[in-house]
């Protein structure tokens, strides 16, 4: 009995982790996509809803004199950082993102044209990443 409890718990352990490595949570929902039988029979689907959200930048791309708008969520997080690196992988930049907001604002000064990466770095790991071009 003992080594099945270790394992029921372990499994346990390994699918909370996955699931706060995608960002979310897992929840039943009803499957709205099946065909109705006529007696909805409720049949339900486990959907993983995203708690952490990175938008494109607006305009993309902008120019170096210019700047651009990004849109983000973090639900359940007081903070996070966007994160600005280079085609190197040299980070830039680190930015600052309250809770309570949900856009920010980023400009080109002390960057070079060219092709950058932002990430969205929650509790200290990177939950989403996208990029953005630079123009001179």
């Amino acid at each position: 009995m003992g080594i099945r409890f270790s394992i029921i718990i372990v499994a346990l352990f390994a699918m909370h982790a996955l699931c706060l490595a995608q960002g979310g949570k897992v929840s039943m929902e009803n499957d709205n996509d099946s065909p109705d039988d006529g007696n909805n029979s409720g049949r339900a689907k486990w959907k993983l809803e995203r708690r952490f959200y990175l938008g494109q930048n607006f305009p993309d791309p902008f120019l170096l004199s210019g700047k651009a708008t990004i849109e983000y969520k973090i639900a359940g997080a007081p903070y996070a950082l966007l994160n600005v690196y280079d085609s190197d992988g040299r980070m830039h930049r680190s930015i600052y993102l309250p809770g309570d907001k949900n856009t920010v604002n980023i400009s080109g000064e002390q960057l070079t044209p060219g092709s950058y990466t932002y990430a969205l770095v929650v509790y200290g790991r990177i939950v989403e990443k996208k990029e953005f071009n630079l123009l001179p």
